[in-house]
């Protein structure tokens, strides 16, 4: 893993759930004196809060689902996806796939310019996906890209080849163009997004401006600018939004109760997945017995009531019933028994329990409190939880980027296709940090990206999930909503089945 100015880079499947502090706010700046003494057109400008710092603003590093949701903003793919999760043209107007599924053409649209003026051009889309690809490049950098064997731009549009037939291949056109051979995209992102770039203070904020060129005008922002402030603890981000400094901002679910008189609350499901991720190929976790032990121990209905206020839905798989078409029903197996918790244990060969320790990114409360309610939990059955709170960098390179780790306490954020939010328990995943092994799922995950979206493919899928439960790969607790309070009269907010802040949505009543 490449490391720049900013951390590690974070799996394209991950989120550390910026979920109960993300957002923030739209209010109008002060007005400012031109010459002559005539007031400036007030500028309507939307602050928002994120709770790390950017993994990076290069598309070509940064991954972490905190990252992207800003970054949505500025970089724009071949397709887009609306609130509904469906695939949209983006840069490309239309697309079509051969009967074999191995040929997409897309055609460009015309008009469309970068944030420098420069007009998008066939050979940016050429460079910018053969590098994903890594064609003509050392190696591939997103692995959803490591199937194509050729691109190319023609009279009929860019034309990519796969190596073998993937149904789920669309969703890598999502990934961002840039301009050909472009250089210092960390420092000068330049994309063809609604916002611009400004600027970025590392530990305050993202600024970004709103793009006048930009092509779609249906998405043209309602707003001039955004900031998105860097803030980690949550009682900051209440004072600040009850102070006036944020006017839209996620808050936790103990806190949203008292201030609805205030503000307008709302709570929306994320698609996400909160676990307590086992590293597979370490002792004692490498016991299927252990892992199921740590299942019946746990107590997910009480985590959810004292973490998330009932503001979350109950898991059993590494799946959110967000995605209701491949969601698998009557998998809750679990069900807290002490006394089956133990004698798993012992037949694993730890009569008297044992000691383990859970690392916990400390910026990120939800998981911090979730890991002290684990902790009194896993105790009655002779567990004893040591929580180990690090910095997100060092959780980035310890934990994911080398499974340097027993246990950790995470959320996977949702993804539009079932392969993207399963497939990372594969074993051949370049980022398969819980290092789960299993021939069955392996198989499963080869079948489902060669077979055409219908029943056969649901059903791999579904049966994907109950492999999960059965060797109990790790612990799923939740899909915590997502509770945001809004000053009333910001208006537009849009909710999307993954991570996305849509500052062109935005705007304020007078």
């Amino acid at each position: 893993m490449n490391k720049r100015s900013f951390k590690s880079r974070l799996a394209a499947a991950l989120c550390p759930f910026l979920l109960m502090g993300a957002l923030a706010s739209c209010a109008p700046k002060n007005q400012a004196s031109v010459p002559g003494g005539t007031p400036a057109p007030t500028q309507a400008v939307v602050r928002t809060a994120i709770n790390a710092e950017p993994d990076s603003l290069d598309p070509f590093i940064y991954a972490a689902a905190d990252t992207e949701a800003i970054m949505l903003n500025v970089y724009e793919g071949l397709l887009g996806f609306n609130a509904k999760g469906e695939l949209v043209p983006g840069l490309a107007q239309k697309w079509t796939v051969s009967p074999d599924g191995l040929t997409y053409t897309f055609q460009l649209r015309e008009g469309v310019l970068f944030h420098d003026g420069a007009p998008l051009r066939p050979e940016d889309v050429v460079w910018t996906y053969q590098k994903y690809a890594g064609i003509g490049f050392e190696k591939p950098i997103r692995s959803k890209m490591a199937n194509i064997a050729s691109i190319k731009a023609d009279p009929s549009g860019i034309t990519i080849v796969l190596k073998k037939s993937d149904t789920s291949f669309l969703t890598a056109m999502l990934s961002p163009v840039v301009r050909k051979q472009a250089v210092d995209l960390a420092q000068k992102p330049n994309g063809t997004g609604p916002f611009q770039f400004v600027s970025y203070n590392p530990s305050q904020k993202v600024v970004l401006k709103k793009h006048s060129g930009y092509w779609n005008k249906e998405r043209m922002p309602r707003i001039d600018s955004c900031e998105f402030r860097i803030m980690t603890d949550p009682s900051s981000i209440l004072l600040a939004l009850k102070s006036g400094e944020l006017d839209f901002a996620g808050v936790d679910a103990i806190n949203a109760a008292g201030i609805k008189s205030e503000f307008d609350v709302v709570s929306v499901p994320q698609n996400m997945v909160q676990l307590l991720a086992l590293n597979n190929s370490r002792a004692p976790f490498d016991s299927v017995k252990v892992r199921q032990a740590m299942n019946y121990a746990i107590n997910k209905d009480e985590i959810i009531q004292s973490v998330a206020l009932q503001y979350g839905t109950k898991l059993e798989s590494n799946f959110s019933p967000a995605m209701a078409h491949y969601f698998a029903q009557g998998l809750d197996r679990y069900k807290p028994d002490l006394p089956k918790a133990k004698e798993l244990l012992k037949e694993a060969g730890y009569p008297e329990g044992f000691t383990t320790t859970v690392t916990v990114p400390s910026n990120y409360k939800f998981h911090v409190d979730t890991a002290q309610v684990l902790q009194n939990q896993l105790a009655k059955a002779g567990i004893r939880l040591e929580i180990k709170q690090v910095e997100w960098g060092q959780w980035l390179d310890k934990v994911y980027s080398k499974a340097e780790y027993d246990s950790t306490i995470i959320g996977f954020t949702g993804k539009l296709d079932p392969n993207e939010v399963l497939g990372r328990y594969a074993s051949t995943w370049p980022k398969n940090f819980i290092k789960f092994n299993n021939p069955a799922f392996d198989a499963g995950v080869k079948k489902g990206i060669e077979l055409p979206d219908g029943p056969e493919r649901v059903a791999i899928y579904k049966q994907l999930q109950k492999i999960l439960v059965e060797e109990a790969a790790s612990v799923y607790i939740m899909d915590p909503n997502l509770v945001l309070a809004f000053k009333k009269n910001l208006k537009g907010f849009t909710n999307y089945p993954v991570r996305f802040l849509d500052m062109s949505a935005l705007y304020f009543e007078p």
